[in-house]
């Protein structure tokens, strides 16, 4: 067994990187030797604080970011996927975006297994009045299955005045190597609508603002 101290790592200016550690050999110690411990007090021996199996420790991180700037449109009652057409370059490799069954670049794919955070933002907007009120519903698809308890509502007043509505969603989903997943959505009337952000760049203009994305997705990996 050998012993990895942290203190002296750090000492020595080094950064400790999972590649370093033999997860079935290594172990890394956290606080510093002292005379006696919880086990072996009064002794007279030094020993470290607490002692850690090198693999059960993660340090890689996974995260990625999507959006998309194009009008999306679906039919009344209908389950459709919510297409990320962009991605940022900083995106890990480990979870990327393809196209599904209808040409849409809607499947998130995971190459790591563990827990991630899902952070969506919308903007959508009612573009035509209605007789009542109407209903954009979002939630999860795992592997071509609903996720249960990610269905959300959204109401839209039947006198629409055609602003937009900012729906932000948080969901914690438990992925596993392989896993894909997409945002889902369905409408009770065909002219609520995911609507693009628009910009006005015209510049030196002080009133100048940019183009946003009408769908952006956050995906971080915690643990």
């Amino acid at each position: 067994m050998e012993l990895v101290n942290i203190e002296a790592l750090i000492a020595q200016g080094k950064i400790l990187n999972p590649a370093d550690l033999d997860p079935a050999n290594d172990y890394l110690i956290v606080g510093k030797w002292q005379k006696g411990s919880r086990k072996n007090g009064g002794d007279g021996n030094n020993y470290p604080a607490y002692v850690i199996p090198a693999g059960s420790i993660s340090t890689s991180k996974s995260y990625a970011s999507f959006g998309d700037k194009g009008l999306q449109i679906t039919s009344i009652n209908v389950a459709t996927s919510i297409e990320v057409a962009n991605s940022l370059p900083y995106n890990t490799p480990d979870i990327t975006a393809t196209v599904d069954g209808g040409g849409k670049r809607s499947v998130i794919n995971f190459t790591t297994a563990g827990v991630y955070n899902f952070q969506i933002v919308i903007q959508a907007r009612r573009s035509v009045p209605g007789a009542s009120n109407e209903d954009m519903r979002i939630w999860l698809r795992k592997n071509g299955g609903d996720i249960t308890t990610t269905s959300r509502v959204i109401n839209f007043s039947r006198f629409p005045d055609e602003s937009e509505t900012i729906i932000s969603l948080s969901y914690y989903v438990q992925i596993a190597a392989g896993d894909k997943v997409q945002i889902m959505w369905s409408v009770s009337d065909k002219f609520i609508e995911i609507t693009p952000i628009g910009g006005n760049s015209a510049q030196p203009n002080p009133a100048a603002y940019p183009t946003g994305d009408c769908v952006t997705l956050n995906i971080n990996k915690i643990s």
